[in-house]
């Protein structure tokens, strides 16, 4: 299901009406609140420095203010902002953060769902001003009018038709769609009103706008100039407790191999690594037990979107089952995944409630695909193929997935010439609606575990901004995905939804590779109680993160 979060869609992918609220996050174990407070205070000092390894593309502070979305920016702006609600991951539900509860009521104004949500009191944001309705209020009006990410945009206009004060602690929500749990879409990070101005939602003061000067009510708050550092300590003031860690810094690193020989080094600058480079992962490893490494299952899917512009040889599922069939997927995760994640049927990954077991891979056979590809006519035939890239001669996991793809169509008998692009050029090419420059997409497509995948695949979601990059359109799809999102049957939404699966695998919108899994590190220092990282934002339960006793940290 994709997920509205904050910045909408990293460019892997992306959002699309209901379904585009909660996509993009991954799954790990998270443990229930109540278990990481039960943690002893007197192992919990308060103090250190955690300072993280993390590639260079942290963006926009303000949650809104850019075109793009990127896992470093998240996983940053995870400890300073918060929602109405999240995903708790062990308990696969829902749960309150800036909300209290939500209730039903009646809808008014041509709107099919209503919901009353109260706030949760005594919360304030860092400059020590309290949080309210109007904030709330506000955060919407600013994402559907004023957000520069228009993709987030345009799939919450399609969401919501309104949101209402109706007292310093409570708003109205109306939705344009059925919405049977306001927790599952109500996700996005809550801006503060007061930084902008009423009317025309422009920054109050411009020397200090949440683009570089971002006011919370998360458990850690900025200090400093961010412009020349990436900062943060522990908010005394949060209404779940102050964070046990006094500082978090964000170190970015530009060569993979320089942030882990940080992370190695006796006099290293970093005591964290999040996500450690498959390249390098045998070298930390090799570094236990000072250096301690873990793996995160992720709802990450790794993919070829097959785009089927006007005219295409794409429209054609024999030619698309030909292609699925010429790319040797095993070959791929030995040489480019370490061996590592699932070979995917469809977008369903094996931690998804919705994975059928039974459902196997179309096989790879490049002399049945070369077969199919000359019946359909389809030979000699040219498709485009573009992947993302931050520097456009360096050599990536996109490069070699894209060249490895080109070897292996060129095989059967298909031409493919492959453009690297920037992830601007990346994001505006996949999401614009009328763009044909492009028949094939490297792409990374992100989810959480509710795992919607409407807003992928559903042909309403062939828009300006929508996420049905692959123009894919089958009325039973279409069907079955409007079903499953409108009953709370799980035994039916389940049947529905492996019925989904099942078509996906056969009319191939996109080759599925592999899931992807996670691996971070740390220093035997850093404790981190069970479950309290998850593979999306990561950061989302740091503040109960510590040091060993004894211990200040680096």
């Amino acid at each position: 299901m994709h997920r509205i979060v904050q910045h909408s869609a990293r460019v892997a992918v992306g959002t699309g009406a209901r379904a585009s609220v909660w996509a993009l996050l991954a799954l790990v174990g998270l443990l229930p609140l109540a278990s990481l407070n039960a943690q002893p205070v007197s192992v919990r000092p308060i103090g250190g420095e955690l300072a993280y390894g993390e590639r260079p593309s942290i963006g926009s502070l303000n949650p809104y203010g850019g075109p793009v979305a990127d896992g470093p920016t998240d996983r940053f702006l995870s400890l300073i902002y918060e929602p109405l609600f999240r995903w708790n991951f062990l308990n696969d539900a829902a749960e309150p953060v800036l909300a209290v509860t939500a209730r039903r009521t009646g809808p008014t104004g041509g709107a099919k769902s209503a919901f009353i949500i109260d706030l949760k009191p005594n919360v304030k944001w860092h400059d020590g001003s309290p949080f309210t309705a109007n904030d709330v209020a506000f955060t919407y009006r600013y994402i559907l009018n004023k957000g520069q990410n228009r993709n987030l945009q345009s799939s919450l206009r399609e969401l919501v038709a309104d949101v209402q004060m109706l007292g310093t602690l409570r708003v109205l929500v109306q939705f344009k769609t059925v919405v049977t749990d306001p927790a599952l879409v109500l996700t996005q990070f809550i801006i503060p009103a007061a930084k902008f101005s009423a009317q025309s939602m422009d920054a109050s003061d411009p020397a200090r706008s949440l683009t570089y000067y971002p006011v919370g009510t998360g458990p850690y708050r900025q200090v400093g100039d961010p412009k020349r550092n990436l900062e943060l300590q522990a908010n005394p003031a949060y209404h779940d407790g102050p964070g046990k860690i006094a500082t978090i810094r964000s170190r970015q690193f530009a060569d993979p191999t320089s942030m882990v020989e940080s992370l190695l080094s006796a006099g290293g600058d970093v005591n964290m690594i999040v996500e450690v480079p498959d390249e390098q992962l045998k070298r930390v490893e090799a570094s236990r037990p000072r250096v301690k490494n873990a793996k995160l299952e992720t709802y990450k899917v790794h993919a070829i979107a097959l785009r089927q512009n006007p005219g295409s040889v794409l429209q054609n599922s024999r030619v698309r089952r030909a292609i699925a069939m010429a790319i040797n997927r095993n070959q791929i995760r030995s040489n480019w995944f370490v061996g590592r994640g699932e070979l995917l049927p469809g977008p369903f990954t094996p931690g998804s409630p919705y994975w059928d077991a039974s459902l196997k891979p179309l096989p790879f056979d490049s002399v049945a695909a070369r077969s199919e590809i000359h019946k359909a006519g389809a030979d000699g035939k040219t498709l485009r193929l573009i992947y993302k890239t931050a520097d456009l001669d360096a050599k990536s996991l996109e490069s070699d997935l894209a060249r490895t793809v080109q070897q292996a169509l060129g095989v059967v008998g298909l031409k493919v010439t492959a453009t690297a692009k920037t992830p601007n050029q990346f994001h505006e090419a996949l999401l614009n609606d009328k763009g044909t420059d492009w028949d094939m997409a490297v792409v990374r497509l992100e989810f959480n575990p509710v795992y919607d995948v409407a807003g992928y695949f559903h042909s309403r979601n062939i828009r300006e901004g929508g996420y049905n990059f692959m123009r894919f359109v089958n009325p039973q799809v279409d069907k079955l995905l409007g079903e499953a999102s409108e009953t709370d049957d799980a035994p039916r939404k389940l049947a529905l939804t492996q019925q989904v699966a099942r078509i996906l695998r056969d009319s191939v919108p996109a080759v599925f590779i592999v899931n992807e899994e996670t691996v971070f590190a740390y220093t035997a220092d850093v404790i981190i109680p069970d479950g309290a990282t998850d593979a999306f934002y990561f950061f989302t339960y740091a503040n109960h993160w510590y040091f060993r006793p004894r211990t200040s940290g680096r």
